[in-house]
Formats: C-alpha cells, sequence, structure tokens
C-alpha cells in the first residue's frame, strides 16, 4: 500500500514495486488508506507524513494501534528529515523511515527486507 498525495513520487514508488513484482494498492488519503488498511491489510504500507486530510504519523499509529501485532510493517518515506522527524516516526510505530528525496533502489531494498520479515 502506498499512501502518498505526490502523484509524481506515488507513480514513482508504484512502478518501482510493480517492476520487483509486488501488486500495489494506492491513495492520496490518509483516512481513505487507513480503511482500506484496516479492512484488508497489505504486506507493507509506504506512508507520507504531509497529507491532505490527516497526518501520517496519527495513520500510522492508528495502524499499529488497532492492527497490533497483526500490522504490516510501516515505511515512512517523508521530506521531513530531521533527527526529529525520525524519532517522531519511530515513535509512531514506523518501521523503517526513507527520507525523500529517496534512490529507488534503496526503497526496494528496504521493502524487501521487511516484507522478507514479516
Amino acid at each position: 500500500m502506498v499512501v502518498e498525495d505526490d502523484r509524481y513520487i506515488q507513480l514513482l514508488i508504484i512502478r518501482k514495486l510493480q517492476s520487483a513484482g509486488y501488486v500495489v494498492r494506492a491513495s492520496d488519503s490518509g483516512a481513505a488508506a487507513l480503511a482500506l488498511v484496516l479492512q484488508a491489510p497489505p504486506q507493507i504500507v509506504l506512508l507520507d507524513i504531509m497529507l491532505p486530510d490527516m497526518d501520517g504519523l496519527d495513520v500510522c499509529r492508528a495502524i499499529k494501534t488497532q492492527l497490533g501485532a497483526q500490522s504490516p510493517p510501516v515505511i515512512i518515506v517523508s521530506a521531513r528529515g530531521q533527527s526529529q522527524d525520525v524519532a517522531d516516526g519511530r515513535a509512531a510505530g514506523a518501521d523503517d523511515y526513507l527520507i525523500k528525496p529517496f534512490a529507488p533502489a534503496d526503497l526496494l531494498a528496504r521493502v524487501q527486507h521487511l516484507t522478507r520479515h514479516t
């Protein structure tokens, strides 16, 4: 599941994951993504923080709280790159934090790492 409101970045992530064999669902809304994740948990969630309707950290917290041990790994993908931003992401329950701009190969490596260990 890709949750990203920047259409260009969303398409970049989708194409990279699809080329590696992943089936990808996408949303540009935190609330819509949260509903989809709770209804049918994906293998992994790539989540932007700055969404138009809901803070990505709140989405992450809700996924981790409501799904508990059954929650998928969450990678925050954000332009917020200060050490406090990363700490906030981890405190919200994120399993990894990737700062934009990122190398698509790095994104794929992180996804593969987390999906192998879940």
